[in-house]
């Protein structure tokens, strides 16, 4: 498997509280194998000193790049992604997200830093890598080929030592004669686009490689030169060290200077950014980017942009209905609302449509437009309301478009999170800026998936009259020109949102089916042709399934694409495909649960494993890694084998929305405390990650950077849709052995995120520390257990998203219950260990207040959130869009009455699932005199300890009567949990067709 590369930290590292100046992205060139090794002149733990480290932060993007290899585009654009993936992910804290970034290539590791900034800045509406194309402001290049890609690549062949020693031949051609054309143009395209906003600094080798007959220039100027005013001539020659075109990327300097000439060029990048002149890094612009509360909205790592199909949605640009909104950037119209049915393309559309009106904004000669594109997919559940829209519009705009920032960042007066009013008045003094002034501007809002917003229309309505400058603010005279505000929607049929929408003067223009059966030919047509480019089709095959996907598609391109893997998987699984989404879905569950030639127990283990990882999949907080999937399962497990001990073959289907337990008297110690430490012996399986790539595919995918979810998001409303809805159609047969049920679902998830955080590991003795020192024992506890981040994170959140109101106020709960052992901080040392997690990823507030730590006030805003609609006739409208099939709904469907479906278990009735929690039985020391880190879990008979605080202890525990059907979830009590070794970090880069 071909080398993608990692971003890894050098060494050594500034402490998190020193809040260094710059991140340093170093760049190897080919024939280099290990990154520190190459960059150990410029940063290497034995001569950076202890001032400088302060200053920088250094990573290295390493990988391995053989120079006797061919060198292909793809390669270029899959590392140049990675790069951007990883820096994404060592760019979490919000102090890290604003900070600049320097890149710095050697070689060929110019083309990557190259590639990479053109998609910051081409993709800056991408929200996955908004931060990155903020903070970038230098790319600097050694010895690097802007042109002559094909003779470079063949010079770096002949002058390598091995090569030169053994007499190799560089082959006739290298590189393919298909990408030397792109690769060449990649340099104009850095220039064009990156022209004002990066400092750029290019260095060009002056000394040729000797062992020869006779010297030879890698990368001589021609091809090394910018042919640009900031051309650097450097003659290695006239340095200290005599170096070659591989050790050009110490820069002649000796290694006891190299940190100190590294700071001094950064220094200098400084005095001639634009960004750094206009106070881009500023701590009044990172403050206001923190008050606008959207850290914990967004998704940590959203989904990526759809890929589009070469001469797929062009349609728009011909049909007659959409002529008064071209050109695209001069549309006379200010609204326009698009929809189309369940999964026909939306996305695809709504990047085409950005596509058209970023070509246009190059033909304008002031480049004054604004575009943003924001996909609702990209906020969790539950916090996908019209003000959080608002709020997270606003953020991408300020960052995408950092010149905004300036003019609002006095408009708050304190730095906390803001207020509804707040986040209103800043968007009106922004676009006012925007729309008015000498040279007024406009802005073009793309917002996408809008009817994700699950709220009453008046809501919505008051918020998209604020977005298009029709809402006064504060009763300010606006003197916005709303002419100046364009905005296109795009969104599903039916809906609150569209009448809202209606109401303020949206005209809806649906999504020519026609067109999109075309676009899924299209798509079609070119993945069948590839697998047979391939060898893994019969070129005689392609016609007929051809044919059999377009027939069974219609206009879903879901159903085209799950086609279009299943036949990759396996050519003849063009007789076994599915006719809908959901007997699609329904189809690869049996498949993969049911496999010819195994045993009962077989498919049993293979249908929790999948039952597990799809409710992971489907309500998860944000994307697991490796570690805290293995660790949320062996969780579900252990728990499963607990609650059913005389039915053991029903494994998890106690998660079932109609199944539970068959004994409600659940005592504690469901989980014991090697669970942590051997979460496979609990899940069955070793290699985790590869049981789910073997068992799991096509439902799940590993997303580059090590993280796992569901294909789509049809999936997950295909697994939350009530059972009855399904149930009346015969070729959906596997449906109720995996239909979860919202509410209930993130009650299990709170329910073990907080026994979690209720392990003795938690309950430790506090010291007084310096800053650093207390930073440092944070990180520590991050890295010894595996899903304390999801759990200080996503607890609360989990928690209000279930069956009722959660109460963030520590007083409204019982003293002896999880949650108040949880919210007060001021006594219980659990609250205050995930309270430092959570602020260690947050920096809410600014300053970690110790034990005045609030949690009300911090998640006090909203008791309770939705995923899902709660009105019943959407929800049985979204089940019929799931078994449409392109002859339409199925007729029995049409007769389902839209009414709530009851949880049965028989004839029973389940008890409700707010049943008031039970007092948890655990001791809590107080803060001034912890006890030691030793089991404070007193058996039910014992005395009470000596000094303890009966009112924080909580009561005996309560048993309660047996009832029939599933046990409520509050009655999953502690499960105690032994912390485990430090975490490594998955680095698999693996690519799903």
């Amino acid at each position: 498997m071909e080398d993608v590369g990692k971003l890894i930290l050098l060494e050594p590292q500034p402490a998190r509280v020193d809040q260094p100046e710059f991140d340093v992205i170093l760049v190897q060139g080919r024939g280099r194998e290990d990154a520190r090794e190459t960059w150990s002149t410029l940063w290497s733990e034995h001569w950076v000193s202890k001032e400088k480290r302060r200053k920088l932060r250094v990573l290295a993007f390493d990988y391995s790049d053989f120079v006797n290899d061919d060198y292909r585009l793809k390669t270029v654009y899959e590392r140049a992604e990675k790069l951007l993936q990883d820096l994404i992910n060592h760019r979490t804290d919000p102090s890290e997200e604003m900070r600049p970034i320097a890149f710095i290539g050697h070689s060929t590791g110019g083309v990557i830093v190259k590639q990479a900034g053109i998609a910051l800045i081409i993709a800056r509406d991408d929200p996955r890598f908004r931060n990155i194309a903020y903070s970038a402001c230098a790319a600097i290049f050694c010895a690097t080929p802007h042109r002559g890609h094909a003779e470079v690549i063949a010079r770096i062949f002949k002058a390598d030592s091995v090569n030169q020693a053994l007499g190799i031949q560089a082959p006739l051609r290298m590189v393919p004669k298909e990408d030397i054309e792109p690769l060449d143009s990649i340099s104009a395209e850095f220039l064009r686009i990156s022209s004002g906003d990066i400092v750029l600094r290019n260095y060009v080798e002056g000394r040729p490689v000797e062992g020869r007959s006779e010297p030879l220039w890698v990368v001589p100027k021609p091809y090394a030169s910018l042919y640009a005013s900031w051309d650097k001539l450097w003659d290695l020659e006239a340095q200290l060290r005599s170096q070659d075109h591989f050790q050009a990327c110490a820069f002649g300097v000796k290694p006891e200077d190299g940190p100190g000439w590294l700071i001094s060029l950064l220094e200098d990048v400084k005095k001639e950014s634009r960004k750094f002149k206009e106070k881009y890094f500023s701590e009044d612009r990172r403050r206001l980017l923190q008050s606008l509360g959207t850290r914990d909205v967004l998704l940590p790592t959203p989904p990526p942009p759809a890929l589009l199909t070469g001469g797929t949605c062009e349609w728009i640009e011909d049909d007659k209905k959409f002529q008064p909104f071209q050109p695209w950037r001069k549309w006379a119209s200010s609204k326009l609302w698009l929809t189309g049915g369940l999964c026909c393309g939306k996305t695809h559309l709504a990047q085409h449509i950005k596509t058209l009106i970023l070509e246009d904004l190059k033909t304008d000669a002031q480049k004054n437009d604004l575009l943003i594109h924001f996909c609702l997919v990209s906020m969790k559940d539950g916090c996908v309301t019209p003000w959080r829209m608002l709020a997270c519009l606003l953020h991408s705009i300020l960052i995408s478009y950092p010149i905004l920032i300036h003019p609002l960042s006095g408009k708050l007066k304190e730095h906390r999170p803001s207020e509804y009013e707040e986040i209103e008045y800043l968007w009106r003094e922004m676009i006012e800026n925007i729309t008015t002034g000498s040279q007024p501007r406009r802005l073009t809002v793309i917002l996408d998936e809008i009817d994700q917003i699950i709220v009453n229309k008046s809501g919505l309505t008051d918020v998209l009259k604020v977005i298009m400058g029709e809402k006064h603010t504060r009763g300010a005279r606006t003197k916005i020109s709303s002419g100046n505000i364009r905005m296109i929607v795009l969104s599903r049929r039916g809906g609150i949102h569209s009448e809202a929408l209606r109401e303020c003067g949206f005209k809806e223009h649906q999504i020519p089916q026609r067109e999109t059966k075309r676009d899924i030919k299209k798509t079609v047509t070119k993945e069948l042709d590839t697998l047979g480019k391939l060898g893994r089709l019969d070129d005689r095959e392609i016609p007929d399934l051809r044919q059999k996907i377009q027939t069974i598609a219609g206009d879903m391109y879901i159903i085209a694409r799950l086609a279009l893997r299943e036949i990759a998987r396996n050519p003849g699984a063009g007789d076994s495909l599915g006719n809908s989404i959901a007997c699609f879905y329904d189809k690869i569950l049996g498949r993969i649960t049911r496999v010819p030639h195994t045993s009962q127990d077989s498919e049993a283990k293979r249908k929790n494993l999948l039952r597990g990882v799809l409710f992971w999949g489907a309500y998860q907080g944000h994307a697991m890694n490796k570690e805290e999937l293995e660790l949320g399962l062996a969780m579900l497990f252990k728990t499963g084998r607990a609650l059913n001990e005389k039915s053991l073959e029903l494994g998890l289907a106690w998660l079932l929305d109609v199944s539970g337990p068959e004994a409600s008297d659940v005592s504690e110690g469901h989980v014991d405390k090697d669970l942590v430490e051997r979460p496979e012996i609990e899940t069955g399986y070793r290699n985790l990650k590869r049981e789910i790539l073997l068992k799991c595919m096509p439902l799940v995918t590993l997303r580059s950077d090590g993280r796992f979810e569901l294909i789509h998001r049809s999936l997950k409303e295909y697994l939350s849709t009530p059972t009855r809805y399904f149930q009346p159609l015969p070729d959906i047969k596997n449906h109720q052995h995996y239909a979860f049920q919202d509410e209930r679902a993130d009650a299990v998830i709170s329910s073990l995120c907080m026994d979690y955080l209720l392990l003795d590991a938690f309950n430790v003795e506090r010291r007084d520390l310096r800053p650093r020192e207390w930073e440092a024992e944070i990180e520590k506890r991050i890295d010894d257990h595996d899903f304390i981040t999801y759990a200080a994170k996503h607890w609360i959140y989990h928690a209000k998203l279930s069956s009722k109101p959660f109460e963030t106020n520590s007083a409204e709960h019982h003293s002896g219950s999880r949650e108040y052992l949880l919210m007060d901080v001021e006594t219980s040392l659990y609250a205050l260990c995930w309270a430092e997690v959570w602020w260690y990823y947050t920096k809410l507030p600014e300053r970690f207040p110790g034990t005045r730590f609030s949690v009300d006030k911090i998640f006090g805003r909203d008791k309770q959130l939705k995923r899902t609609p709660v009105d019943f006739n959407l929800r049985l409208e979204l089940a019929k869009q799931l078994a449409r099939t392109p002859e339409g709904v199925p007729p029995v469907l049409n007769e389902l009455t839209p009414e709530p479906e009851e949880p049965t278990n028989g004839n029973s009735t389940p008890p409700p699932l707010d049943t008031p929690n039970p007092p948890y039985n655990r001791q809590v020391p107080p803060l001034a005199a912890p006890e030691s880190a030793t089991s404070h879990e007193p058996k039910t008979n014992d005395p009470q300890p000596a000094g303890s605080d009966p009112s924080r202890r909580g009561s005996e525990p309560i048993t309660r009567p047996a009832v029939e059907g599933p046990v409520p979830i509050n009655e999953y009590k502690s499960y105690h949990i032994r912390e485990k070794s430090p975490t490594r970090k998955p680095t698999c880069c693996c690519t799903i067709l």
